[in-house]
């Protein structure tokens, strides 16, 4: 709780609550990791979809410089397939999708810069 507190998370929290008073905006939370499973049952229907390119035609459609990045991008593969390979994002994705509960203006975005075998924070940075 002192994390959450030190970040003003309840505050934020208050804004996203049903019935606040303030109109709920859709809220992205990229989950920079060993990917995500794409095809999770309890996280698939959370995926960002990048409403700008369309999958599979190996065009950067959006002009954003990553080729069919749709549900996220992967910085080892180079390559729109954020697909975990390892578990831990997927898991990491599903503390996610458990803290916001049925708050379904909160998606998930898939980044994939780290293998199982490790990486460092700061590969994500540069």
């Amino acid at each position: 709780r002192w994390g959450l507190n030190q970040i003003g998370m309840e505050r934020a929290w208050e804004h996203l609550r049903p019935g606040c008073g303030a109109t709920p905006r859709p809220v992205t939370v990229a989950v920079l990791d060993t990917g995500v499973d794409l095809h999770h049952p309890d996280l698939e229907a959370r995926l960002w979809t990048n409403p700008n390119e369309i999958p599979g035609n190996g065009i950067d459609d959006d002009g954003n410089g990553f080729v069919d990045d749709v549900h996220g991008y992967d910085f080892v593969s180079l390559d729109g397939n954020p697909q975990d390979e390892d578990g831990h994002g997927t898991h990491c994705a599903g503390t996610v999708a458990a803290v916001v509960g049925d708050l379904h203006e909160v998606q998930i975005m898939p980044i994939r810069f780290v293998t199982g075998e490790g990486g460092y924070t700061s590969d994500a940075i540069l």
